[in-house]
């Protein structure tokens, strides 16, 4: 529906190893902007080839896309509900997420990798993709149930992992369950965990009987909570008529240590300053990249397009800005870029400078958070470089435009490497015609006349050799199997 935009795909069905039967469609958009698409849906039997009753069958529909425009790339897959394991009462459930936001996006620099969905005290924003957990149901007879379920996921600012299984048994007013969970989390510099585990047995019964109706339950429960490093923890007991909370250590808590400096830039910062052309490198701390060079000199000397010219400096660290690893500690840092001429002469007033601004990760650049599961991953726009580009430049000419270049010229000058850096001709329009052509040239060839023309003709372009025609024009009609064309002389 849009114009100048283009659309192909393409549908493949395919069987691997006989076990793995699928179908994918690709897509491209390509015109205005680049949009790739993927659509699949995977089958797996096991074991293979059995039709009836398999003792696992899964399915799993998959989708990837990835948007130029809009700075994305995803890709998410989840198992159907038709998917099982051991028998069909055992359900299988679950997906899977990768996200990745970059330029052309508000979230740029941002990713995010799970398996099953996030942390239970995870504020997840809101253009993070909701997983379900990995897991199991299996309802094994009508008063026994067991389930489980795990996650996984990698963001900017931590790792998480966890599962929970359970098993709950009910018949009639009497139920008995069996609860285990753990979650862990693992935060960056400064290296931090956290760690919850938790069993819970119980059982309960419900009386009703004349007044009395009301359910009567004992249950069990030990629940540990570790952090660190070095590593400390709770270890709480609960029963029906005690509960108890045992502490312990194996050293000082180093959990909100801060860094130093140098423990920070040794972590975080490259020494090195990269100033490649037209690339940079994600893993230095400062990169300028020059855009519009068209060549070098004969000495190395760097040839610049004026109008493309474009000097860019990308640090990693923020103009302004709170170190968390360093307990929050202030930084102001001061990024400029001066220009000089080949006499040493200032020449910053021919540039216009603008200060560039990227997302910086939450877990280096902001105060510390009394939770940091519940904060944006990102520091949005913060000031990370300069951009200086040529002030009202107007292409300069190499070359008088009064003329011709002959090409012996040009391998003088040494400007075969700077074809950005000259204008070509306007030529104009030349009516040409075929009509009895190889005739007139034998006749006309070699006459005084055309001799002088060409001669001058050859002279203006750079020729000055002696050239001579006049037996390929008596023979012309021998070596030429159609007739050539002509211009008028006035042309």
């Amino acid at each position: 529906n849009q114009s100048g935009q283009y659309f192909l795909a393409a549908g493949i069905k395919f069987t691997s190893f006989e076990m793995i039967h699928g179908f994918i469609l690709a897509s491209v958009s390509f015109g205005r902007s680049l949009e790739l698409g993927l659509l699949g849906l995977g089958e797996v039997s096991v074991p293979p080839g059995v039709s009836a009753n398999p003792l696992a069958w899964a399915q799993l529909a998959v989708k990837a896309d990835y948007n130029a425009g809009k700075g994305v790339f995803s890709t998410e897959a989840r198992l159907t509900s038709e998917s099982y394991i051991l028998c069909r009462d055992c359900r299988l459930s679950g997906g899977f997420a990768a996200y990745s936001w970059f330029e052309g996006s508000e979230h740029e620099g941002e990713f995010v990798v799970t398996l099953g969905g996030y942390h239970p005290a995870f504020n997840k924003p809101n253009y993070y993709p909701v997983v379900p957990r990995v897991g199991f149901n299996w309802n094994v007879t009508k008063n026994l149930n067991i389930s489980g379920e795990a996650y996984f996921a990698l963001t900017p600012s931590a790792v998480m992992a966890g599962g929970r299984l359970s098993a709950v048994y009910s018949v009639g007013k009497l139920k008995a369950w069996f609860i285990a969970y753990a979650d862990f989390l693992i935060f960056w510099r400064p290296f931090a965990y956290r760690a919850e585990i938790g069993v819970s047995l119980g059982a309960s019964y419900r009386v009703d009987a004349w007044l009395v109706h009301k359910t009567f339950s004992i249950e069990m429960s030990a629940k540990l909570a570790l952090w660190g490093p070095e590593i400390h923890g709770k270890l709480h007991i609960s029963w029906f008529i005690i509960s108890f909370t045992i502490s312990f250590s194996t050293g000082p808590d180093r959990s909100e240590k801060a860094l130093s400096w140098r423990e920070f830039k040794q972590g975080f910062l490259s020494e090195t300053v990269s100033t490649e052309k037209n690339e940079s490198q994600n893993n230095l701390v400062l990169n300028i990249v020059v855009e519009g060079v068209t060549g070098s000199t004969a000495d190395g000397t760097a040839v610049v397009d004026p109008n493309r010219l474009k000097i860019t400096l990308l640090s990693k660290v923020p103009e302004n800005g709170n170190v968390r690893p360093m307990n929050g500690s202030s930084l102001k840092s001061i990024l400029e870029l001066h220009v000089e001429t080949g006499d040493h002469i200032n020449a910053d007033d021919r540039f216009e400078t603008r200060k560039m601004t990227q997302n910086l990760p939450a877990a280096l650049w902001k105060s510390p958070s009394d939770n940091p599961l519940d904060e944006e991953p990102l520091v949005q726009g913060a000031v990370c470089g300069l951009v200086l580009q040529v002030k009202d430049c107007q292409l300069p000419e190499l070359f008088p435009s009064t003329r011709p270049i002959s090409l012996e010229e040009l391998f003088k000058k040494n400007v075969l490497d700077f074809a950005d850096c000259f204008s070509y001709q306007t030529v104009e329009e030349i009516v040409l015609s075929d009509q009895d052509t190889l005739r007139r040239f034998s006749e006309h060839a070699m006459s005084a006349e055309t001799c002088q023309r060409r001669k001058a003709f050859l002279h203006d372009h750079g020729i000055d050799e002696d050239i001579q025609i006049d037996q390929f024009a008596q023979e012309a009609d021998s070596w030429l199997a159609e007739e050539i064309l002509f211009a008028d002389a006035d042309q």
